[in-house]
């Protein structure tokens, strides 16, 4: 059977990329050129659905978008001490939003691990926050 995951790829400042899943298994591979690792993301997925069948992808006309969260920054020491700072900092993050077949939208953020479902009534940049901060 023939499944279509959608996937997203990315440059890393260092030069390498990340190419990860947005709905179906969840997986993620770093290779030195965007080539290998969609190879190396698509090999892993043919294994993985040979093993079991796996959740069938669900996510429609996916969108890149930005949002901006408000994070506070903590130091943490060797003894694992954390260090909050006093003040809170505006940080922009990527996130692909989407549809699924029952209308319901899609959130994901690839390169935090984040994924949740929503409806059109949920307080969307509350839900954004929250998942930012996990």
């Amino acid at each position: 059977m023939t499944h279509r995951i959608p996937v997203i790829l990315w440059q890393s400042p260092g030069g390498t990329f990340t190419a990860s899943t947005l709905d179906g298994p969840r997986a993620a591979v770093v290779d030195v050129t965007a080539a290998a690792a969609l190879a190396q993301l698509k090999a892993y997925l043919v294994w993985i659905f040979r093993q079991h069948e796996g959740e069938t992808p669900d996510l429609r006309d996916p969108e890149l978008r930005e949002h901006e969260v408000r994070v506070r920054p903590e130091y943490r020491t060797s003894t694992d001490s954390v260090f909050p700072v006093g003040e809170t900092v505006q940080v922009r993050v990527t996130a692909v939003h989407g549809k699924r077949r029952d209308g319901s939208g899609v959130c994901v953020f690839p390169t935090l691990g984040q994924r949740f479902t929503y409806q059109a009534t949920d307080p969307l940049n509350e839900l954004v926050n929250d998942a930012v901060l996990q």
